[in-house]
């Protein structure tokens, strides 16, 4: 087992972990919304932009970060320059916010968060693709448990401190402090990510760009596959 590899993963996932923790969807979007007179519709419709955005997108990456040798400088890149950026504009919105409109606050918001979600959702895939691609079988799923355990003692603490800036009122501006708090822990989780050595898959040869044809045909194989279609109803009647 790489231990640079190890603690470079479970050090980038904990970081992640705190980042998405202080802006938590369910409770600090949420309260942030209900604050700028975001109705039930508005507020169901984060769960359902998670559901879509964040699910369907994921084909897209299917055809963006087709390479396996450029897979890491590719994924890693799109959440620095096209994941990330959202939750600063968030943050700068909430900055703004006492000298805006909260219709304009609300569904700015809602709005970037919809983008974050949309953006890492073209990525997640590919992502867990070189994951399992950097560890061998025999010891992913140990990496994959420590990073998420990682990430959710991290994450922990991140909520309990949402909660406290959120309480210290008058406090101006405590969703600005998180947002742009986890822009930054984002970004140090990112950069950390960047240590892991995949220099094996940088020396192997690339498969050709996948058509869509392609990607029809893998579906059928794995719906043909009854273990599959088993793990599939029960995340949807889990989802």
């Amino acid at each position: 087992m790489n231990k640079r590899n190890v603690i470079s993963t479970v050090g980038g996932e904990a970081f992640w972990g705190l980042a998405m923790a202080l802006v938590l969807s369910s409770t600090v979007l949420t309260v942030f919304l209900r604050e700028h007179g975001a109705g039930e519709t508005m507020i169901g419709s984060i769960s359902s932009i998670e559901s879509g955005a964040g699910v369907m997108l994921q084909f897209a990456g299917l055809f963006l970060f087709a390479s396996r040798r450029r897979r890491k400088q590719q994924a890693l890149g799109w959440h620095l320059f096209a994941i990330i950026p959202f939750l600063f504009l968030i943050g700068i919105l909430a900055c703004a916010a006492p000298r805006l409109p909260a219709t304009v606050v609300r569904w700015g918001a809602l709005i970037f968060y919809g983008g974050f979600v949309a953006a890492a959702g073209v990525v997640s895939a590919a992502f867990m693709d070189w994951f399992a691609q950097v560890f061998d079988e025999r010891v992913r799923g140990t990496v994959l448990g420590i990073s998420l355990c990682a990430a959710g003692l991290a994450g922990m603490g991140g909520g309990v401190l949402a909660g406290w800036l959120i309480h210290l009122r008058p406090l101006p501006n405590p969703y600005a402090y998180l947002y742009l708090g986890a822009g930054l822990f984002a970004v140090l989780g990112i950069l950390i990510y960047w240590r892991v050595d995949d220099s094996e898959l940088v020396r192997m040869e690339d498969a050709p760009r996948p058509r869509v044809e392609d990607v029809m045909r893998y579906i059928q194989a794995s719906l043909a596959d009854q273990n599959f279609r088993r793990f599939l109803v029960s995340r949807i009647l889990a989802t």
